[in-house]
C-alpha cells in the first residue's frame, strides 16, 4: 500500500480513484468518513488516496498527472482573428464567435 494523492476535496480524490479503478489499479481511501473540521475550527483533514499494490504506483501517478493537466500541453492564450477576443490557449475555437484558431504554417 502506498499513498498517491491527498486533498481536502473528497470529490477530486474520488475522481482520481475512479480513473485508477477504471484502469484496473486497486485503490482505497483513508479519512474518507472523518470529520472534515478538526475540533476548535482547525484545518480540514485530507482524504488520502492509496494504491493497493506498490508496483502499480508509477502507472497510477501517470494517470493522475494526465487527468490533472488535461493531458494537454499548456499553450499561450491567443487573439481571435475574427472578433478580437482573447481566448485561452487550451481552446481550439473562439469562445465568443466559434472561429477556428489559425496556425502559422510558415
Amino acid at each position: 500500500m502506498r499513498e498517491i494523492f491527498t486533498d481536502t476535496d473528497s470529490a477530486r480524490v474520488g475522481l482520481f480513484q475512479s480513473l485508477l479503478e477504471e484502469a484496473g489499479i486497486g485503490t482505497f481511501l483513508k479519512n474518507q468518513y472523518s470529520n472534515n473540521m478538526i475540533a476548535g475550527g482547525g484545518r480540514m483533514s485530507d482524504v488520502v488516496l492509496c494504491v493497493v499494490n506498490d508496483h502499480e504506483y508509477n502507472a497510477a501517478l501517470e494517470i493522475i498527472k494526465e487527468a490533472a493537466t488535461g493531458g494537454e500541453e499548456q499553450t499561450e492564450d491567443w487573439i481571435c482573428s475574427k472578433c478580437g477576443e482573447s481566448v485561452p490557449g487550451s481552446f481550439d475555437r473562439c469562445w465568443s464567435c466559434q472561429e477556428t484558431r489559425k496556425t502559422d504554417l510558415r
